[in-house]
């Protein structure tokens, strides 16, 4: 697939309330400079599909044709954002609508600990690499 039009792109949970408040967070703190796309979109879907199994496991930074998940995806997420890359196009948004079973200082505290714990990193097919 075929990103380079939007990156730098976040891949977040776009069903969960701590995952979009995450997302809205970084969003804003990157001036919204950064695509956000979710998991649960089409755009998502295709991502997830190149990236492979777990996909949905964590949340990802891609650019530069690599995707970068979890512990990983927060180095680089730093990355992006102090180096001030502008994205090329915006996706918008997901709701953040999932069931209370998400919500919640346990929730939020398992999302967090998740996404220090875990790290991936992939390179796509139709990036440039690096």
């Amino acid at each position: 697939m075929e990103t380079q039009g939007i990156e730098p792109v976040v891949l977040y949970d776009n069903e969960c309330s701590s995952c979009t408040a995450f997302a809205r967070a970084v969003d804003a703190a990157s001036r919204r400079r950064l695509s956000m796309v979710g998991h649960y979109t089409d755009l998502g879907a295709a991502l997830g599909e190149e990236i492979g199994g777990g996909a949905r496991e964590m949340f990802w930074v891609i650019d530069g044709g690599v995707a970068h998940g979890g512990r990983a995806g927060l180095a680089r997420l730093a990355a992006v954002v102090l180096r001030g890359r502008r994205a090329g196009g915006r996706v918008p948004m997901g709701s953040g609508s999932c069931s209370d079973a998400c919500g919640g200082a346990r929730s939020v505290l398992f999302r967090s600990c998740s996404a220090l714990t875990r790290s991936r990193t992939v390179r796509l097919g139709g990036g440039a690499g690096g």
